[in-house]
């Protein structure tokens, strides 16, 4: 089961109005699609594994900042409070791709429907109308 959520880009231009205005009217154009797809046991695992790798990735962040500043303070160095925080960026950029090509591609989303590419099998319709429906990738 995935989530995708779809709020319209004109939408974002709300928050000028004020924040908490803003932010509710984002909360009420969002649109929340559920998604059941079939997965082996092993792509499913990659999913898994990639979500962990971008928690840790996003954690690693902190302790990355928290790392530079003492090394700054221990060797009187400002250069040193980079290294931590070069590395943890690079985590998160490794962890952002594998996430990427682990979970599934979606093609267009928007209000009343989420495209799914399927590969071989073609694209997969999830509409808030139907549950799925099946469209060829190619018309001959």
């Amino acid at each position: 089961m995935f989530k995708r959520t779809h709020v319209p880009p004109v939408a974002f231009l709300t928050i000028f109005l004020g924040g908490i205005l803003g932010v509710l009217i984002l909360a009420i154009v969002r649109v929340q699609h559920d998604i059941t797809l079939p997965y082996c046991e092993t792509c499913w695992r990659r999913i898994k594994k990639s979500n962990l790798m971008e928690t840790l990735s996003m954690f690693s962040f902190f302790v990355g900042l928290v790392l530079g500043v003492v090394l700054m303070l221990n060797l009187n160095s400002g250069i040193v409070f980079w290294f931590p925080l070069i590395a943890s960026v690079g985590l998160i950029v490794w962890a952002q791709r594998s996430k990427r090509k682990a979970h599934p591609k979606y093609k267009k989303v928007d209000r009343k429907q989420a495209v799914v590419a399927a590969g071989v099998y073609g694209d997969i319709v999830f509409s808030k109308v139907t549950s799925a429906s099946v469209r060829p990738s190619s018309s001959r």
